[in-house]
């Protein structure tokens, strides 16, 4: 069987990412050439993948879906598209045109079988991009927000603007980075108490009825299905068995403040009338 070698550059050719030659059949399909070179070898490619099909060879190219799917969901996962191209050993620009194709064109249909096979073999690097749920995040910043600690304090040792804490401690952030999850709960742990000086929550926790530190156990805050002790909605009165609760694990009246979202004056008054009850 005779190879044809490709003939010279295609000087008509504006393709941004080649330049291609006369005798081949990119130069048939991206610069539409049909000079009779250009032609025989964009038949010869045809003759080709018939062959490959009538005879059950792999075909050489392949839907390109799959593969990018599987990009687009290491991407959501955190991955960035050059971290999914150097874990595949892929260029760049090869991913990068199977998601969003160039100026000339859009996303790749087809791709070669062993790029498809190299990104569908790519599992997810967890990095510190990497997103997380972040229900445990809100619920750890809600709760520091109950004890005291002001929002733009937070958002300050997240390294996050006003208005993107706000977001996240309102709930209407789904996922957070993984690096940050990990900050919040380190924070979580070292301030839990409140910061010194202040008792009760912020007036954004007071109104929508956030739950305190005291209200969650450890391994629990992370757990979607699990619900805070003694939770309220705002405006609903405390059971007055909670101050009794509190009182048994040790709870300074400070803390029951923080805890039950009332003033520090009178949860002293409501603990001392308790106390004179019992005595008596």
């Amino acid at each position: 069987m005779t190879t044809t070698s490709p003939g010279p550059l295609n000087e008509a050719c504006r393709c941004p990412r080649a330049r291609h030659r006369h005798g081949t059949r990119a130069c048939y399909v991206a610069d539409k050439c049909r000079c009779a070179a250009c032609t025989r070898a964009n038949r010869r490619g045809a003759k080709l993948r018939e062959y490959a099909r009538t005879h059950g060879a792999p075909p050489p190219l392949v839907d390109a879906k799959p593969a990018r799917d599987h990009c687009l969901d290491l991407m959501a996962a955190g991955m960035g598209c050059k971290t999914v191209a150097r874990e595949a050993g892929l260029s760049k620009g090869v991913i990068q045109r199977l998601i969003w194709g160039n100026s000339d064109r859009g996303p790749s249909k087809r791709i070669t079988r062993a790029h498809s096979d190299a990104i569908l073999a790519t599992g997810l690097r967890v990095t510190d991009r990497y997103r997380v749920d972040a229900l445990g995040t809100i619920r750890r910043l809600q709760a520091l927000s109950a004890v005291g600690w002001k929002h733009e304090t937070m958002a300050g040792w997240l390294g996050m603007s006003a208005k993107n804490f706000s977001r996240l401690i309102g709930g209407r952030q789904g996922h957070v980075a993984a690096w940050r999850a990990r900050r919040a709960a380190d924070l979580y742990e070292q301030h839990w108490r409140g910061p010194a000086g202040r008792h009760g929550p912020t007036a954004r926790a007071a109104t929508e009825g956030w739950a305190p530190p005291l209200a969650w156990d450890d391994d629990t805050l992370d757990d979607p299905d699990a619900s805070p002790a003694g939770a309220r909605r705002p405006g609903e009165r405390r059971d007055t068995h909670a101050y009794a609760d509190l009182l048994d694990i040790g709870c300074t009246a400070d803390e029951i403040a923080a805890h039950l979202g009332v003033s520090q004056m009178r949860a002293r008054n409501t603990i001392e009338t308790r106390a004179r009850r019992a005595a008596a």
